[in-house]
């Protein structure tokens, strides 16, 4: 088995509207926090805990069901909820620091964010720093997440590092043919086949070998990763469309940070129909600086419809 990409999610993931049912499409599974069984003997409050907190432990469980493999079920452990304290103690002390310019308020750390990095430690050898994202579920959650704010042109570049922003559209199960949550989840995983996987392995591919050979940076070389990344799209929409499912169109958005080797000259944004690229026209917090310093780490990614992100 090649490389995998798995996506992190937090205690809540599953309670918002339709869960997991674009996730399974993008991800070869999905890391989930879960709570210890009811009354087990070495946690035994934190299924009522997360009762108590409406997170509907037992909504969790039915979704987890119907995913089968295609989840990563992780216990929520007092070890755990540790470091996650730990890491958004953190978070929120060194964002408190930091004063927006124009909206002059602080910068907030997601607790349900923090959730899904702890989450992305400890994964199999086979999911690197670059391929296990966090997802967040709105723009304004991975602005907070990540500091994005766009650069300056004048704006030197901290260390030597580059923001990359990269953006795909896939096809999803239309959610207006389906009256449950759960019924649109089993179709998504029902379009799956080996070669939309196969199709989904290789625009992931593309993803981490642009990341880490792809720094020699002008505006021609941004282009043409962008047409081989729109053919890889065009791809896997043409396996997915062999589904008898209704499809809908839906936009990913990722962001990363990777090693400038060379930048050569001012760069824009380029954008074809289902695809967009942007290097170095954004920053991002230092808080989601690579865990091995050799390999760059994905900041985290947005699935939303597209006319919601307002490229300009």
């Amino acid at each position: 088995m090649g490389r995998e990409v798995w996506g992190a999610y937090s205690v809540r993931d599953h309670l918002h509207v339709h869960p997991w049912a674009a996730d399974v499409l993008l991800y070869d599974r999905l890391v989930i926090p879960v709570p210890p069984p009811p009354g087990s003997p070495a946690d035994p409050k934190e299924w009522e805990r997360w009762q108590a907190s409406g997170w509907q432990p037992e909504r969790q469980q039915e979704l987890l069901a119907i995913l089968g493999e295609r989840a990563y079920p992780v216990t929520w452990t007092p070890f755990l909820r540790d470091q996650w304290s730990a890491l958004h103690n953190e978070a929120q002390a060194g964002l408190a620091r930091q004063v927006d310019a124009e909206a002059h308020r602080p910068n907030a750390a997601n607790p349900y964010i923090a959730t899904a990095m702890v989450l992305g430690q400890g994964l199999p050898s086979r999911v690197t720093a670059v391929t296990a994202v966090a997802t967040y579920r709105s723009l304004a959650d991975l602005e907070a997440a990540v500091a994005l704010r766009q650069l300056d042109p004048r704006e030197p570049l901290p260390g030597g590092q580059l923001t990359v922003v990269l953006g795909r559209e896939f096809l999803a199960p239309d959610p207006a043919e389906f009256t449950d949550d759960r019924d649109l989840l089993r179709a998504a995983l029902d379009i799956e086949d080996d070669d939309v996987r196969r199709r989904r392995a290789a625009y992931w591919r593309w993803h981490r070998e642009f990341l880490r050979d792809g720094m020699f940076i002008d505006q021609d070389s941004i282009a043409d990763a962008v047409e081989e990344m729109q053919d890889l799209i065009a791809d896997e929409h043409r396996a997915v469309r062999r589904s008898r499912i209704r499809l809908v169109t839906l936009f990913a958005l990722a962001t990363a940070t990777a090693a400038a080797a060379l930048l050569a000259g001012p760069l824009s944004p380029v954008a074809l129909t289902a695809a967009f690229l942007s290097v170095g026209q954004f920053g991002v917090s230092e808080a989601f600086a690579a865990r091995d310093p050799h390999e760059p780490s994905s900041a985290g990614l947005l699935i939303t419809a597209r006319k919601e992100l307002g490229w300009r």
